[in-house]
């Protein structure tokens, strides 16, 4: 079981499906999360010299996670099953 401290794989894949599902680019994420592009770049793609520590990069991108679901409408079990009303 994946640290839950650690920004995995999956973590990495589920952001890029948001993101695209929202039709957002790179840049817009970066506006309206107050990241650069390369820090959500690199949440999505991997590496961590945009930030000062994984345990940073983790947090920024569960948050991240977070809004983006709230945004999509989506549950956060990871099943993407809409909202019930």
């Amino acid at each position: 079981m994946p640290d839950s401290r650690s920004w995995t794989d999956g973590d990495a894949s589920r952001l890029k499906a948001l993101r695209q599902a929202l039709g957002w680019d790179l840049p817009a994420l970066a506006r309206r999360s107050a990241l650069s592009v390369t820090q959500v770049r690199q949440l999505e793609e991997g590496g961590d010299s945009a930030f000062y520590s994984p345990e940073i990069k983790c947090m920024a991108g569960r948050r991240l996670l977070e809004r983006l679901v709230a945004a999509s409408g989506l549950t956060g079990s990871g099943d993407n099953a809409p909202k019930e009303a």
